[in-house]
């Protein structure tokens, strides 16, 4: 099967953590971040000229998110990548009160999802309920691996359509959002060969709280982006001073889009038994 082919199924990417936790996972997309600050003059030789050139991108950053999550989700469509999400509240002090993860990893042959969850984290979950749930599929075999509080593990089939909900791949709440975001500042770089434009915005309003329980705003956001000029939304990280479960506390949420084309999704040891036995298998711990 080439790049591109996937036999019908659809990658779960960052809205997998809705299902997962029981609740909104991304940027909250009926929010508007409100244009709050003014951008700040750019020098001449920073400013990229980009118009034309990535979807949705001009010099004065994101002017058309549905041309840029259009080139995102095309170019994607057709490579492998590893798709990276982290929610992190931290305490005055900077210590971590909890983590939420997603990695989603595709090739043309299969895709791998792990999420997990550390710490003291609101997400909505029951104290009984799974901390870390691990899926592999190729389109036609789906398996899931799912850890519980307790510690107990359980593999087992997992059917096609939970997962074909999602659409491949993702980055619309993103894009929306740096379309609102008023941009501080636009640079260009070149790394290993690709041209990369960053972006910076602060005194963003109503981003919303990535999903968690007992969390309110206390501030604006500040943004961070980087975009390639093929039009993939390689990173996002907002950062907000919030409330959460009664504690003064910072949330930082990245995005990240890693290793196009060449990423590879090797096919986990437990799930050789799930798909011999077609039923659940406890184990001890997750493996592979």
């Amino acid at each position: 099967m080439g790049p591109g082919s996937h036999r019908g199924w659809v990658l779960p990417t960052l809205a997998a953590a809705v299902v997962l936790a029981g609740c909104s996972a991304g940027v909250n997309t009926d929010a508007t971040a409100t244009r709050s600050v003014t951008p700040a003059p750019v020098p001449g030789d920073a400013t990229p000229a980009v118009e034309g050139v990535t979807p949705g991108i001009s010099p004065d950053g994101v002017e058309n998110a549905s041309s840029l999550e259009a080139a995102h989700r095309r170019v994607l469509s057709e490579m492998s990548f590893t798709e990276r999400t982290v929610t992190t509240v931290r305490d005055t002090n900077g210590t971590v009160i909890g983590r939420r993860t997603l990695v989603v990893r595709r090739d043309a042959e299969a895709f791998r999802l792990r999420f997990g969850l550390e710490g003291d984290l609101r997400v909505g979950f029951e104290p009984r309920q799974a901390v870390a749930v691990e899926v592999w599929s190729d389109g036609e075999t789906v398996v899931q691996s799912i850890t519980a509080r307790d510690g107990s593990v359980r593999s087992e089939p997992a059917p096609n359509t939970f997962y074909s909900r999602f659409a491949i791949p993702g980055a619309e709440p993103y894009a929306r959002t740096l379309e609102r975001a008023s941009l501080r500042r636009v640079d260009r770089r070149v790394e290993n060969g690709t041209v990369l434009y960053a972006f910076e915005a602060d005194g963003v309003d109503s981003l919303g709280t990535f999903g968690l329980l007992e969390t309110t705003p206390t501030g604006s956001a500040t943004l961070r982006a980087v975009v390639g000029a093929d039009g993939v939304v390689r990173l996002v990280v907002a950062t907000l001073p919030a409330r959460h479960g009664g504690r003064t506390a910072t949330v930082e949420h990245v995005f990240e889009i890693t290793a196009i084309g060449t990423t590879t999704v090797p096919r986990p040891p437990w799930s050789d038994e799930v798909v011999e036995n077609g039923t659940s298998v406890p184990r001890t711990r997750a493996g592979g």
